[in-house]
């Protein structure tokens, strides 16, 4: 039993051929494979790299200082490669930065940083390696780890209540 679970900060945080991300050097294609979770209700993204140094970036307009987590799923659509991902603000520029070895299984990966200074602003990115890649849920929440994942559309979502997994006896 589980009761309330936070927030995801991120618009579209499945979407990633909306244009709240800056794709830059790469091309997203949604609804192109299944989640990490099998289902086909909120698929997954296929991005093509163009060019050389790939990205995907969103701002979110936050002034909460404290920690933060930046977390996706990822995998290589074959083989292996090396990803980045980072979080940082408008005053923070250094943030954080997670190296990761992705590979074909889909994997949750994060970087958690302190936001520490004043700041108008929150930026999540995804450094994208050589190969194209399959990416799912990202999600930007308060905290030193990632929670379970809280789908968004054009705004950011928390999700409140009580909820079940297995069986439950009253």
């Amino acid at each position: 039993l589980q009761t309330g679970y936070g927030s995801n900060l991120l618009k579209y945080s499945s979407l990633f051929e909306n244009s709240v991300w800056t794709k830059y050097n790469c091309t997203a294609f949604d609804n192109n494979v299944d989640s990490p979770y099998g289902g086909n209700t909120t698929r997954a993204t296929s991005i093509l790299i163009d060019s050389t140094d790939p990205y995907l970036l969103q701002s979110i307009a936050n002034t909460a200082t404290g920690n933060y987590t930046f977390s996706c799923w990822i995998r290589v659509a074959g083989g292996t490669d090396s990803l980045f991902l980072n979080l940082y603000s408008n005053t923070q520029t250094s943030g954080a930065t997670q190296a990761i070895s992705v590979t074909s299984t889909w994997t949750r990966f994060s970087v958690t940083f302190n936001f520490t200074s004043a700041h108008s602003t929150k930026y999540v990115k995804v450094y994208l390696g050589t190969n194209d890649i399959e990416l799912w849920g990202c999600q930007l929440e308060a905290g030193t780890a990632p929670t379970r994942y809280i789908n968004t559309g054009a705004a950011g979502v928390s999700e409140t209540g009580v909820h079940a997994y297995g069986d439950l006896r009253v």
